[in-house]
């Protein structure tokens, strides 16, 4: 992939305004920093809910704790549904906390990047597959030992309140991490599950050092819901008159998510989008964003 895509200097003026607002957001979910209360607001990407100075709730928190707690997750569901068939992923490009340190190691000088043949692309899909059928099945089993009243075995398990975001990397830097660090530090030699929260870790941030977005890519089932989406949705990027082949060269240039063109229509049908900005920014005269 070329180095346009991944040099801090060297690229469109938007790019350094969405950096900016992740900047900003990462600011307001943790707002405790600045002895500002936690709100009830529901965001509606990833976001490390129990943070020690988080002061608002992620939206796949909040579909997993609903369900763990007996309930049907209406609001979180809801919320989805009207991101998704909107705005589709452009919050996971310009607001996500992971999705922003996910961008700042792209800017690392690793030549090769993008080392997954594309052939693989569909088959490491299934794995948010897989992260949100755990999640689920997860939840549901919970809910129902919740409902039942026969808790006592569940409450010792870490899984019990959030199944994915237990062993999310974003959970582990943005929570575990800082009060391990802080308040807990005993918490690494008391619970084992801790290094292998660590391990999960680390791996995700290293293979995102050398495959742009990794962990949205493959990994995260919150992205996963807003792909089946993707039909819906009223954001779309448009395409030029250029052959679809010519537009892909493009795509493989500039995109963080290889998102690569398989029809002949002419909007990008990819759900991986994320609506970044970065192709219509460095080929203007190709490719353009619309709302309808």
């Amino acid at each position: 992939m070329s180095a346009r895509s991944f040099s801090f200097l060297k690229q469109p003026a938007p790019q350094y305004l969405r950096h900016f607002i992740q900047i900003l957001v990462l600011l307001f979910l943790n707002a405790k920093l600045f002895q500002i209360s936690a709100t009830p607001i529901v965001v509606p990407f990833l976001h490390a809910t129990h943070a020690p100075f988080s002061t608002a709730v992620g939206v796949f928190d909040a579909f997993e704790s609903s369900i763990t707690s007996g309930n049907f997750p209406i609001l979180a569901v809801g919320i989805i549904l009207i991101t998704g068939v909107t705005i589709g992923k452009l919050l996971c490009a310009w607001a996500c906390p992971f999705g922003f340190v996910q961008d700042l190691l792209n800017y690392l000088p690793i030549s090769n990047k993008n080392i997954i043949p594309r052939d693989w692309f569909k088959s490491l899909q299934m794995i948010k597959q897989l992260m949100l059928a755990f999640s689920v099945f997860s939840s549901v089993l919970y809910g129902f030992q919740t409902i039942t009243e026969d808790i006592d075995p569940i409450k010792k398990s870490p899984f019990h309140d959030a199944p994915f975001s237990v062993l999310s990397p974003s959970t582990t830097l943005f929570t575990y991490i800082p009060w391990a660090a802080y308040w807990k530090p005993d918490v690494l030699y008391k619970q084992p599950i801790a290094y292998l929260k660590l391990s999960i870790l680390i791996a995700c941030l290293g293979l995102c050092v050398v495959i742009p977005r990794f962990f949205c890519r493959y990994i995260c089932p919150l992205g996963y819901m807003y792909d089946l989406t993707n039909k819906f949705k009223f954001l779309k990027i448009k395409t030029g008159s250029v052959k679809k082949e010519e537009a892909n060269k493009q795509l493989k240039e500039v995109c963080p998510m290889d998102v690569q063109i398989t029809t002949d229509d002419k909007y990008i049908d990819s759900p991986a989008c994320i609506h970044c900005g970065k192709c219509f920014q460095y080929f203007p005269n190709q490719f353009s964003q619309e709302f309808f």
